[in-house]
């Protein structure tokens, strides 16, 4: 009975913590929305390549991938709660920099590369200390619906921040979205000195005697050690690859719609509305996700919701239309909090506390790494392609009756070609070994987990 009270108020200091980092990315995603737009705008009246826009996405991974590792090896040793107020007292700064640039009239494109990197390190040490907190305070098997809930902090900051911001854009500018953000980090930061959070884990055999650079070389022996997590991993290395294309392409390609579809309504709001919608689809799965817990099988979970995905974005990229677009931007974010959710329970299930810091961020490293790269190719491949699909393009004569003709019609064509590769690789991934193995360990672990709580 105690051993149950006490995990009933383990999740109930979860659910605060959730609430202190939705409060925290609401507010980051006014800023990013609001930034992102500005420079989109030069983009599209000819003074920027999209490529100066794609470097934004580059700075917001690349140098919180280089620091993952050793972040991980820190946030084992280290207060998970401490780790996680710092991190967004650094964040918070890198905001309260690029606004003091916006005021003095001196803000240029690398100020918000600056910032965007600095965030970039806060968050790799944030999200993984986040992310072992589930195991802290959350019993075995309410993993899958934790992950939920945790996913209910992303989903809600893309259904608030970019409806906000969309609408706030031309009323406040990006100063005054930029001290609504401020405000959010401060309410979001206060809140975790309320919240008690247990220090650290027991540790296993050894690891009490070896310096910072063995515990990380121990997070990597392990990590290596598990071939079904690194198959697991693989696959989501090049999913991610993946979206990293759909990021870039997806601002223009949306600005693409508004134009062919007529809309009275202006770029800012139509993209605030897609993604809205996005953030709408991504609450609605988080919340299911939340109750239900994801399926059993949830290595199946994961790639059957990833086909499902990269179909939504192919047939509503190809319809031509802005609110069918934006109805499969619902859809598709409905899928990831099932995908991410079900991804998450297996790693917490296989990695012991004692290593998740670490495991963690080797994880987020290796998964993150690709998408510099994706962002970057997806500029210079947007650049290359868009003048193929204008009205004497070399692709004009093929592509031309399926996606159309004309300025940022090449998008339609990209966008839509990125689902294909999504499902595509859902089906290499139900018939990998490696995968499938993985599965039978996961469906033994379970069936042994509900056998435990029937016997007590």
């Amino acid at each position: 009975m105690v051993k149950q009270i006490q995990q009933h108020n383990g999740f109930k200091i979860f659910l605060l913590v959730v609430f202190s980092q939705t409060i925290s990315l609401v507010g980051s995603g006014l800023t990013d929305f609001a930034l992102a737009f500005y420079v989109l705008e030069d983009v599209f009246m000819g003074e920027s390549s999209l490529l100066i826009f794609s470097l934004i996405f580059f700075f917001v991974y690349f140098p919180g991938m280089i620091v993952a590792p050793f972040a991980g090896t820190f946030i084992d040793r280290h207060s998970k709660k401490t780790i996680l107020v710092l991190s967004n007292m650094i964040a918070a700064l890198a905001t309260l920099f690029t606004l003091i640039m916006v005021l003095t009239g001196y803000l240029q494109v690398w100020h918000i590369y600056l910032a965007a990197g600095i965030k970039s390190i806060a968050a790799a040490f944030q999200i993984p200390a986040f992310q072992a907190c589930i195991t802290l305070l959350v019993d075995k098997a309410d993993y899958g619906k934790a992950n939920g809930f945790s996913q209910m902090g992303e989903s809600l900051h893309r259904v608030v921040s970019p409806l906000i911001a969309g609408t706030l854009f031309s009323v406040i500018s990006i100063h005054g979205i930029m001290m609504i953000d401020l405000l959010c980090f401060m309410i979001g930061i206060g809140t975790l000195f309320f919240i008690r959070i247990p220090g650290h884990v027991e540790k296993e055999q050894g690891q009490e005697t070896l310096s910072f650079w063995q515990q990380t070389v121990e997070g990597y022996r392990f990590f290596q050690s598990d071939k079904g997590l690194k198959s697991l991993l693989i696959f989501f290395v090049i999913s991610n690859f993946l979206i990293g294309f759909v990021h870039v392409w997806v601002q223009p390609l949306v600005f693409t719609l508004a134009e062919i579809s007529s809309t009275a309504i202006d770029k800012a709001t139509a993209l605030g509305t897609v993604m809205t919608s996005g953030g709408v689809g991504m609450m609605v799965g988080s919340i299911a996700m939340g109750i239900w817990g994801g399926p059993k099988n949830k290595v199946k979970g994961v790639l059957i919701f990833t086909f499902l995905g990269g179909f939504i974005i192919t047939l509503a990229a190809l319809i031509d239309s802005l609110i069918i677009f934006t109805i499969g931007a619902f859809l598709y974010f409905l899928t990831i909090p099932f995908i991410l959710g079900c991804n998450l329970a297996i790693w917490q299930r296989r990695v012991p506390a004692a290593y998740q810091g670490r495991v963690f961020s080797l994880r987020r490293a290796s998964v993150l790494g690709v998408l510099p790269l994706s962002f970057i190719l997806a500029g210079l491949i947007g650049d290359w392609v868009e003048p193929m699909l204008h009205a004497s393009g070399v692709l004009a004569p093929y592509l031309g009756p399926i996606v159309g003709v004309g300025t940022g019609h090449s998008y339609i064509f990209l966008f839509s070609t990125i689902g294909l590769f999504s499902m595509g690789l859902s089906i290499i991934g139900l018939f990998s070994h490696t995968l499938k193995t993985l599965e039978a360990e996961e469906l033994a672990e379970n069936d042994v987990q509900q056998g435990k709580e029937v016997s007590v």
